[in-house]
């Protein structure tokens, strides 16, 4: 039975195969171990890390590239950064200060029986619209017609709320100072 079998024909491509192996064979003698293994661990590198970043590495820096030339010639023409006399500073936080102090005078102060100047400063807490939600004596007299007269400084004096990334913030302090002097003769 095993006589009537016909041969079976070698495919064309075994010729080829049959280079291929013996070269890489040749090739795989004459490099040395040690270099083949960092040639395989440099493809391995090169397809399982580099090749996945290859694609958002090279958008994100598309996408840099776009946002400097875009946006940068805005801001070089900008100039620099100060305020003039008529604006605000640039700052993210601006705190809290005093606008427009009332008429209405101190008149307690001058009441001294000791002659010499006398000074009151206060810490003012002002809110959102600007306006003094309460206050304190750090030092100087604190009875109640200078706190009355205080009441009424505040009332009428405008402030401007501290400030942070443009927008108006409550529990911006200011803090002022008093003072009189008297004169004899």
């Amino acid at each position: 039975l095993l006589g009537r079998v016909q041969r079976a024909a070698a495919p064309d491509e075994l010729a080829t195969r049959i280079r291929i192996a013996a070269a890489k064979a040749r090739e795989e003698s004459t490099v040395p171990r040690r270099l083949r293994r960092i040639r395989d661990c440099a493809h391995l590198i090169l397809a399982n890390i580099l090749q996945p970043l290859a694609l958002p590495a090279a958008g994100g820096l598309v996408a840099a590239a776009l946002v400097f030339t875009l946006v940068l010639p805005f801001y070089a023409r900008v100039g620099p950064l100060t305020p003039g006399p008529d604006e605000l500073p640039s700052a993210l936080f601006q705190p809290a200060r005093l606008v427009t102090l009332s008429g209405f005078p101190v008149s307690a102060l001058g009441d001294s029986h000791s002659g010499g100047p006398q000074t009151l400063l206060i810490e003012a807490t002002v809110g959102v619209d600007g306006s003094v939600v309460s206050y304190r004596i750090l030092s100087g007299p604190s009875d109640p017609a200078v706190m009355r007269q205080l009441d009424q400084v505040l009332l009428f004096s405008r402030f401007r709320p501290s400030m942070s990334f443009g927008r108006p913030m409550a529990g911006g302090r200011v803090v002022m100072s008093f003072s009189t002097v008297n004169v004899r003769g």
